[in-house]
């Protein structure tokens, strides 16, 4: 037995584990900082094979060191306790990582919400039932970024064909195109330009059976594409719409307060409005057209990535974003593909009723943020970023704040974040053992030492 534990018990076994324990959070903390981002970093080193087996190495290094010292003396109290301590740490985070919920839930400012959005992503697939409501008929908890499957291991089974994955990006910035189409179901697409001297304003319009009207505000302008049902309101309208190969224009004028111009054109002509001097010049046309998405790998986070799959089914490839869906076909039938974060639903709604916010002073920059929220059973309470709230097994941070894309200046929602942590008072326990072992370590000696010395002295 003193065989086999001494070599696990040794310091060069624990000054490896050391050594290692740091290495692996030192990558971790680095590649957080390449990333932007701090799920990439908790999958790829914090929560890896590696930082598992150091953890392991560490927890056999301190049993056998333990166990190397039996039978225990009195004097080996705070020694004991010291490795205790940490292997109880140990275990107390991993009933954390097991158990515990680590969310944030966003709630705009007078509505309610009981979601809590988890980090972890997940795959859902969606079949209609007799009554054509979706009904969920598979689900998985996806890993790619450390765990993607083999390109012939197929990720679901949909109506006999397997759906398998090609590409996956964790960062992944969108880009969307609008390319001619074969059938005759989808939407129709022109691509203008509208100048003068002084403006000059490109753009794609896209309508299709689900969106009838594309609308471009200019200010003193509007450009609509639609199917020919536009009926003269107010302004200056280029009003447009497909007519077979060609496209059908009407020019309405704000001084006329009425039509000033009708006709037929088509891709590569000028239209003058009569208006500013703004003249109309048709880049494309198509009669029939769809959106094609893809997405374009990044190296780290920013405000526009987000992670993006790309699935083969049925010999044809789709993208997919985080929190999107995607429909597929195979005949009669139809599927949803639905590609997402997890969530907790709570059994209360929590209702924002107020965000506050203190900029220092002569800047934009916020300085303090806090919510007056409502929960039924609770009643009001205020959450800032220096008091949460704990309720039903449930700690509520205020984290952060989303602002009107529009008005940068204007809030509409706020942002906490969401814990449940099981393992806490494991941990606090463990470190507890920790340091009464710590301390016995340092003042035992010391006071064995006194007592003996008096003894001395008194003999």
């Amino acid at each position: 037995m003193k065989k086999f534990i001494k070599p696990l018990a040794s310091i060069k076994l624990a000054v490896f584990v050391i050594i290692l324990l740091a290495g692996i959070s030192a990558v971790g903390t680095f590649y957080e900082s390449m990333t932007n981002e701090a799920y990439a970093a908790q999958k790829v080193v914090y929560k890896s094979a590696y930082m598992i087996l150091a953890q392991v190495l560490l927890i056999i290094n301190l049993t056998a060191v333990m166990i190397d010292r039996w039978p225990w003396k009195v004097r080996h109290t705070g020694f004991v306790c010291a490795h205790i301590g940490i292997i109880v740490l140990i275990f107390g985070s991993w009933v954390t990582y097991e158990f515990g919920i680590d969310g944030s839930m966003s709630v705009d400012i007078g509505s309610k919400s009981r979601s809590v959005v988890l980090p972890d992503r997940l795959l859902s697939v969606y079949a209609y039932d007799e009554n054509m409501r979706p009904k969920k008929v598979g689900e998985r908890t996806t890993d790619f970024i450390v765990n993607r499957p083999k390109p012939d291991e197929p990720l679901f089974v949909v109506a006999g064909k397997p759906l398998t994955l090609k590409e996956y990006y964790h960062f992944a910035e969108r880009d969307e195109k609008i390319v001619e189409s074969d059938n005759k179901n989808d939407g129709a697409a022109i691509r203008f330009l509208l100048s003068n001297d002084r403006v000059s304003v490109s753009e794609w319009m896209f309508i299709s059976k689900t969106k009838k009207d594309h609308v471009v505000n200019l200010g003193p302008a509007r450009v609509i594409w639609d199917y020919g049902v536009y009926k003269y309101d107010y302004g200056n309208v280029l009003h447009l719409s497909p007519k077979g190969d060609k496209v059908a224009y009407k020019i309405y004028s704000e001084k006329t307060k009425g039509l000033t111009k009708e006709g037929l054109t088509t891709a590569g002509s000028i239209i003058q409005t009569g208006w500013m001097g703004l003249e109309l010049r048709l880049f494309n046309y198509y009669k029939n057209s769809t959106k094609k998405i893809t997405y374009v790998e990044k190296e780290s986070a920013s405000d526009a990535t987000h992670s993006a799959i790309k699935v083969n089914f049925d010999g044809k490839d789709h993208w997919l974003g985080l929190n999107s869906v995607l429909r597929l076909f195979t005949g009669e039938n139809g599927f949803i593909l639905s590609y997402g974060q997890k969530q907790v639903r709570l059994s209360y709604d929590l209702f924002l009723k107020k965000f506050h916010m203190d900029k220092y002073q002569g800047t934009a920059r916020a300085a303090t943020y806090a919510s007056d929220i409502f929960i039924e059973g609770l009643g009001d309470y205020h959450i800032s970023m220096n008091e949460p709230l704990k309720y039903k097994g449930l700690t509520f941070y205020q984290s952060s704040y989303v602002n009107d894309p529009n008005d940068p200046n204007r809030v509409i929602a706020s942002v906490f974040s969401v814990n449940q942590d099981p393992g806490r008072w494991i941990k606090y326990l463990g470190c507890f053992i920790m340091v009464f072992g710590i301390c016995h370590l340092f003042y035992y000696k010391k006071f064995v030492m006194r007592r003996k010395k008096k003894k001395a002295v008194e003999s």
